[in-house]
């Protein structure tokens, strides 16, 4: 004894199962033979190229990504060397700047060129 909705259910399925027509080939492919029979359809084939093509785009876009990442980093590596290089020669320069400023190693280099010190000096700068 089956319950009254598997029942139903049973009869309605077998109602549809029984009275499906089969399937018809579209227009385009009402002349083919049995041999296309379980091939892909034309149609789809569109399909599957687009979704192919999309895949090959997007594997190249992310392998470009990764070189030009990888160019980057090397571009970067070289900017930070040159920086390091201009900042050490300002501080050479800078070292060498005050070296020849200090007063001490002017009167040396006076005395050594046997300048006269007791020449009066005039300031022109503006007050």
């Amino acid at each position: 004894m089956r319950l009254p909705l598997a029942a139903t259910a049973w009869r309605a399925w077998n109602a549809v199962a029984t009275t499906t027509a089969p399937r018809t080939a579209p227009a385009r492919l009402a002349g083919l033979d049995a041999l296309h029979a379980g091939h892909i359809e034309v149609d789809r084939l569109g399909r599957y190229l687009a979704v192919a093509a999309l895949v090959c785009a997007s594997l190249m876009i992310y392998a470009w990504s990764r070189i030009d990442l990888r160019q980057t980093s090397v571009d970067q590596a070289d900017t930070n060397r040159a920086f390091e290089s201009a900042r050490d020669e300002n501080a050479r320069l800078r070292l060498e700047l005050a070296t020849l400023r200090d007063p001490a190693r002017l009167q040396l280099v006076a005395a050594d060129m046997q300048l006269d010190n007791s020449v009066r000096l005039v300031d022109l700068t503006p007050p």
